[in-house]
């Protein structure tokens, strides 16, 4: 898909289980990573309201996970990467960090 902006990104499906646990880990993500300028987590990334629809049918009810949060996954400190992936349903920061590469791409990003 590409946006008005220029922005590009995709729409994959998910498994259940996967899509719930990073549905989890993407809200943890929301609060713990520091925001850009000190705007709202949530209202920052929002479209406005004089842009129309999204061309996304949202009809289902279900939730879009933001790859862009999960790709800051990084910034976080070892020990709080420990702490979210143990709240978030993961058995540990490994499994985490095989999940993100899967849906990332990111098999050549070895260094966190």
């Amino acid at each position: 898909m590409a946006s008005e902006s220029g922005m590009l990104s995709t729409i994959s499906p998910l498994p259940e289980a996967a899509y719930r646990r990073l549905l989890s880990l993407t809200a943890q993500l929301v609060t713990a990573l520091p925001t850009a300028a000190g705007t709202n987590p949530k209202a920052y990334r929002m479209p406005h309201p004089a842009a129309g629809t999204v061309g996304v049918d949202t009809a289902s009810g279900r939730t879009m996970i933001d790859g862009a949060v999960l790709a800051r996954w990084g910034e976080l400190g070892t020990g709080r990467r420990a702490e979210l992936a143990g709240r978030t349903g993961y058995a540990g920061v490994e499994q985490v960090r095989g999940e993100l590469e899967s849906l990332l791409g990111w098999a050549g990003l070895a260094y966190y």
